[in-house]
């Protein structure tokens, strides 16, 4: 694979400013996730829980930096279940992660195998070092999604509906016809985080005041923009600003998107069965 610079456009700008100003804000829900589902009720706890949530995402960023190559790599596969199990009906069933796995697999190996020369030119801003190993990884990953579709049509297929074939076609398209980084960023800000919002929001009004949402909603959505620049500002010291974007983006979103698979998929969902 010929090695390429990845030169931003007006469309990769836009697609940050998507990704961080409408996307980012759907994890600020997090705390009122904790809340509803009894993480935390008292000061104490929210204590534990903010600093446990906060901790685990500086470990993120601090295993990038070692380790970058395995750290993208997880990132990817976490991604594919949490972006695939976010569009699919829970259940305890095999089929449940099953159809995750797929549905989340079309935008992840999607983006990478359909621009390979583009987003490999991310995938070396973001690792700083060849990505060689994260290719490695794709690979064996899309082996696994390539045998995972007909398993996947043969359990699912009866609960197939219109909106599942319009979303998935419309995914397919943007990938197909559109810039990588704008591609995702649609995806991210327009399905998957409205997605979330639309599901979890009526699930945390059993629990809690509209008002109490909003606040701890908008509270932790400025506290991270505010954050945010903060280590925009540090990393264009050594960074050129696109570099620097693209890092405080993606790391910055795998920061977060541990500790937040953890508390929706393996707490939130089970409990509300959304």
């Amino acid at each position: 694979m010929a090695d390429i610079l990845f030169t931003f456009e007006w469309w990769d700008y836009l697609s940050i400013l998507l990704i961080l100003i409408i996307g980012l804000p759907h994890g600020a829900l997090d705390t009122a996730v904790g809340m509803s589902v009894g993480i935390y009720n008292s000061n104490k706890s929210k204590f534990i829980f903010l600093s446990s949530y906060l901790s685990m995402s500086i470990l993120v960023v601090i295993f990038w930096y070692y380790f970058p190559q395995i750290a993208l790599s997880l990132f990817l596969l976490i991604s594919t279940f949490h972006f695939g199990l976010g569009d699919s009906k829970w259940n305890k069933k095999f089929t449940y992660y099953l159809s995750g796995y797929f549905n989340g697999g079309i935008i992840i190996y999607g983006l990478s195998y359909c621009n390979m020369s583009e987003v490999n030119a991310i995938y070396k801003v973001l690792v700083g070092v060849n990505s060689d190993a994260v290719w490695s990884f794709l690979e064996i990953g899309l082996l696994i999604w390539v045998i995972s579709f007909p398993l996947h049509i043969y359990f699912n297929w009866k609960s197939f509906d219109k909106n599942y074939f319009l979303t998935s076609s419309f995914i397919i398209f943007i990938i197909y016809l559109l810039p990588p980084l704008l591609a995702f960023a649609i995806y991210f800000s327009l399905i998957h985080s409205i997605n979330h919002i639309k599901r979890v929001i009526p699930a945390l009004q059993k629990k809690l005041s509209k008002l109490s949402i909003m606040k701890l909603f908008f509270i932790f959505t400025i506290g991270s923009w505010l954050i945010g620049l903060i280590i925009l500002f540090l990393l264009i010291q050594t960074n050129s600003i696109t570099d620097a974007a693209l890092k405080l983006t993606f790391i910055g979103l795998a920061a977060l998107t541990f500790p937040h698979m953890i508390l929706v998929d393996i707490f939130f969902r089970p409990k509300t069965q959304l």
